[in-house]
Order: structure tokens, then sequence, then C-alpha cells
């Protein structure tokens, strides 16, 4: 087996041979990549020149750890830079240069928002056009693409931002508009993703209903995601979705963000979740994320209040007087 360093010298070495003669104006490159609270080697195969450029192509990325520890499984070298180098090829296919497709009107149909835990801004290379939203922040998000391979996007920083001649307060309100219809926040009732989980563990019908009814109907809980199961925790900022849950909760609830991309509402009635027993589910699924800070998107529980329709900060302490 070879040592960490070696794999990534012998690797970077043999990469542009096995990406073949087609690519020889490409070149290997080598960087740090600060990914989700991690310190990680990326690389990349890119056109010689590429890399450096103010709004170059949205590079594919991969990183040494990654590939390193699928090596570590089998020991063969050889099976890890033909498959690297197949999913090169692809996303390569897949890739958008930004300069050429840097037009106001594609920006402003693709920008979505994006909450995030304030401590990531300081992740980023360079400053990003933002705003608070409570306890938490909003960033922008340029979707070029979307297809069966995923999301094609990058976040908008002020370079971007200030190209494309718009204000912050213009992603904002382009922002509002696009994330509905791009990436379409969902409500969906936990019950029907404790069924789906059921069936995937091959549980009877017999079996899960006994299972629901044991939840009862008092104990009905839900789910904030979208299809995409991507930033879903962005729906926090429209007050109408959290208006329709207040309606099918007929009550105030909770609102627990497990992570990024969902959220976990549970109303008032549900008389097997305190707020206590709430705060140690959002601290047992911010410690998962140890080590991927990016998925954390706060330490803190919210309320919203059917009454007034206002979404506020849990205060802690106030739980434990």
């Amino acid at each position: 087996m070879l040592s960490y360093e070696e794999f990534k010298e012998a690797f970077g070495i043999r990469f542009p041979e096995v990406m073949g003669k087609e690519y020889s104006e490409f070149e290997f490159i080598e960087f740090p990549v600060k990914k989700h609270g991690r310190d990680l080697d990326g690389f990349t195969f890119c056109s010689k020149g590429e890399f450096t450029k103010k709004f170059p192509v949205m590079k594919p990325t991969f990183y040494f750890q990654e590939v390193y520890s699928s090596y570590l499984e089998h020991g063969d070298i050889n099976r890890e830079l033909y498959y690297i180098a197949d999913s090169m090829r692809t996303a390569i296919s897949k890739c958008y240069n930004l300069s050429e497709i840097m037009d106001v009107k594609k920006i402003r149909k693709g920008v979505v928002a994006e909450l995030i835990n304030p401590k990531m801004l300081n992740v980023y290379k360079h400053d990003l056009p933002h705003r608070e939203f409570l306890n938490m922040v909003i960033i922008y998000r340029w979707v070029v693409n979307i297809d069966e391979m995923g999301i094609y996007s990058t976040v908008i920083d002020n370079n971007i931002m200030e190209s494309a001649k718009l204000s912050e307060e213009d992603l904002y309100q382009y922002a509002l508009k696009n994330t509905k219809r791009i990436l379409e926040p969902k409500v969906k009732s936990f019950d029907q993703i404790v069924r789906n989980t059921m069936r995937r563990w091959g549980n009877s019908e017999s079996e899960i209903r006994k299972c629901l009814n044991e939840l009862g109907k008092d104990n009905r809980m839900y789910v904030l995601s979208n299809k995409h199961d991507y930033r879903a925790t962005t729906g926090l900022i429209y007050k109408e979705l959290l208006e329709e849950v207040a309606r099918k909760c007929e009550s105030d609830y909770y609102i627990v963000p497990t992570s990024i991309n969902e959220a976990l509402l549970v109303p008032l009635t549900v008389s097997c979740m305190s707020p206590i027993s709430l705060y140690e589910i959002l601290r047992g699924s911010n410690a998962a994320y140890k080590g991927d800070d990016y998925n954390i998107l706060s330490d803190t529980l919210y309320y919203y209040s059917a009454e007034s329709g206002e979404l506020s900060v849990l205060d802690f302490d106030e739980m434990r007087v």
C-alpha cells in the first residue's frame, strides 16, 4: 500500500496519461480546499491557464482524501485512476464557462437564496453579498442547470454581483421568486417518511400501520424539504409556507434545523417531544456533522407563533426555567 503522500504523487503524475491525448492541452492542478469546514486536498483537470481566470469554467473538483480512502479498500491505484478519469470526462462535458454565460438575464432567472450558519461566511475565499435572517445568514447561489447528474451552481460573490451590475437587494428580490420555482420547498408528513423508510427496510403494510397508529394523530410531525433534498431550509424565509404549516398543525410549532437541507417541524400538540428533547435531537444531529460544519445550519431551535405569524429563535435558557 502506498502512503497518502506517495499516492498523491503517483496519481498526479499518471492522471494526464490516463485521460488520453484528447486532453493534451489540459493540466492537472492540486489546490487546498475548505469544504464544509474541512481542510481538503482538491484536484481538477482543466485547460492550461483556466484555473487562475476571474470567471473560469465551473471546474469539476475531486478530493484526494476521498480517493485515497477508496484506494485503501482494495489497494489498486489503477482502479482509482480510471474511475476518476471516467468521472472527470463526464464532469468536464457538463461544465459551464462563467465568462461565456455571464448574462444578467440568466443570473436573474437562476439566482436562489440559501440559508447558512454565519460562521461559514469566513470559509469562502471571496466576500459574499448577504443579509441576516434571525441568527442565520442568507447568501445567494446561481443555479446554472439541473439534470440527472445533479445541480450545477456556484455561490454568487461580489465579483459576480458587480459584473452582473446587480445589488444585494436585486439578488434578494430575484431569489425570493426563483427559489420557490427552482428549489420549491415542500412540507412532507413525517408519517410518509416513516412509511417510505419502513418499506425500504422490508416491513409489511400491517407493521407500518401498527407503527403509525402507535404514534397517534396527536404526535404528527412534518419535515421541510424539497425534491432535490438540497438547501431546503431556505423555505423558512417564506411567511406563506410557515402559515401553511400552522394550518396543518392547527397550533404553534417548533422548528429543528437538522441540517441546511431539511428541518423537522414539531407541533406543540406532540406530547412526546418537549423543547428540551428537541434540543437534544438538534445537538445530536449537529454532532453527526462534526468535521463537515457546512451542513450545520444552527445550534438553536425556532418557534413559529400562529397567532402573530412570527418566527423567532427559541432561547434555551428560557426553556430550562
